[in-house]
């Protein structure tokens, strides 16, 4: 096992050489190889084949310029980032990232860890990461825009459904992806509706994608929590931020009952509700529709109504929303 532990050293090692100053990609590949040891030790063929090596290697990683024009007009400059870092199983899939932040060390990091995300859900997707340090905070729709267009502009030569599918991220919701599909669109001459995700329902964009990984994190903890022989009721949920994910999850939370107790603390932007246990909701007359589910910003409390969805709708997420044995704990 020594052995082993010094291959994972050396790979480590080899990689913090190779990416100088890449603080984020440097930990996330040492929290993989780190256990990795025992998978090395059984199947020998891995190291000799050097595969973990390569998978810590992008195959591929574009940086470009992105010129575009504010609205008092004036031109700014801006970088964008594409990293496909892994193809075995499919296109790259992975989303786009618009903060000051971002720099090639977070795109490799999060392109590294959505290859081991995609794999697990089983679906043929390889791992992939985008974005760039343009801020849309404070910007018009038309500078966001002409941003997206321009951004677009060396990205698509990148980009398909049987290569590369890019999505949404911190920066990037609907309104950016409808800029960035829609210049696809007209460099392209294509209306191809599966090159990228996170689109609007209105044209192309899947159901209940907003509400889905909010959702989807309420389920997984329901479902481990059963692994264990434990349910959901009568625990208390700690949710940390504010964004789409803390928010939806909240509100997930909150179907649990008609009226949920709530303690918010703004300043380290988390939201704790108590969720009760079957007795109290059935003394409490609890129905079908929930109460306010309530998530801390840093100076505000953001408030989003969780109303029940029609118990017809197409989507599987929604149609679970809606039914009483599964959503409920037994």
């Amino acid at each position: 096992m020594k052995n082993i532990d010094e291959r994972v050293a050396a790979i480590i090692e080899q990689v913090i050489r190779r990416n100088p100053g890449e603080v984020e990609f440097h930990q996330a590949v040492r929290e993989v190889a780190e256990t990795l040891g025992p998978v090395l030790q059984k199947h020998p063929e891995f190291a000799e084949h050097k595969i973990i090596e390569r998978i810590c290697e992008p195959e591929r990683q574009v940086i470009f310029r992105v010129p575009w024009q504010d609205d008092r007009g004036e031109v700014q400059i801006n970088r964008g980032f594409r990293v496909g870092f892994n193809s075995a199983l499919g296109p790259y899939k992975g989303g786009l990232r618009f903060h000051p932040s971002v720099y090639l060390g977070v795109i490799k990091f999060l392109a590294f860890e959505q290859i081991f995300k995609n794999s697990i859900t089983g679906m043929p997707i390889g791992g992939a990461k985008g974005g760039s340090d343009f801020d849309p905070k404070g910007r018009s729709d038309g500078e966001v825009m002409r941003f997206c267009q321009s951004f677009m502009i060396e990205l698509y030569r990148h980009l398909g459904e049987h290569t590369d599918v890019p999505a949404g991220d911190i920066g990037v919701g609907a309104r950016e992806i409808g800029y960035l599909f829609g210049q696809y669109k007209r460099i392209t001459n294509r209306y191809e509706s599966g090159v990228i995700t996170g689109k609007s329902p209105a044209w192309g964009g899947a159901l209940v994608r907003r509400e889905s990984t909010g959702y989807g994190l309420i389920f997984f903890v329901e479902e481990m929590l059963k692994a264990r022989g434990q349910a959901l009721e009568g625990r208390t949920a700690v949710v940390s931020g504010s964004g789409n994910v803390a928010r939806r999850s909240t509100s997930s939370a909150a179907r649990w009952s008609p009226a949920p107790t709530r303690t918010v603390s703004s300043m380290i932007r988390t939201a704790s509700i108590s969720i009760p246990s079957s007795a109290s909701r059935r003394s409490s007359g609890a129905g079908s529709t929930p109460t306010d589910a309530v998530a801390a910003g840093p100076n505000t409390i953001r408030k989003a109504r969780s109303g029940a969805f029609p118990a017809t709708s197409r989507c599987p997420a929604r149609r679970r929303m809606n039914s009483t044995p599964s959503v409920r704990a037994r």
